[in-house]
């Protein structure tokens, strides 16, 4: 089993969608990761921000749950997502992702 991590950042008519690589084919996600061991949803959403914008956020509350399998049968993906604000910070897209 997986946990995903999502925040949904609304400015204005805009939501901030994150672009990942996977070989070759491109797809688009709300940003976030993967929760590690000991953290909690909260600062697990707070750090892929982080690590993915350099945007600060303050989580404001849970918006959606959404549990799927792997394509190949053998993991169980939860995607946790909530609403977040970002209170800090300038959006910098790291180079393995683009953000509109």
């Amino acid at each position: 089993m997986r946990f995903r991590v999502g925040v949904i950042l609304v400015e204005g008519d805009r939501i901030l969608l994150a672009n990942h690589l996977d070989g070759r084919e491109s797809y688009w996600v709300l940003p976030g990761g993967a929760l590690e061991n000991g953290e909690t949803l909260e600062e697990c959403a707070i750090r892929e921000l982080k690590e993915e914008t350099d945007l600060k956020i303050k989580v404001r509350k849970l918006l959606f749950i959404h549990e799927g399998v792997s394509e190949d049968g053998h993991v169980v993906v939860t995607d946790i997502n909530f609403l977040g604000e970002i209170i800090g910070g300038k959006l910098n897209p790291k180079p393995e992702g683009a953000y509109r």
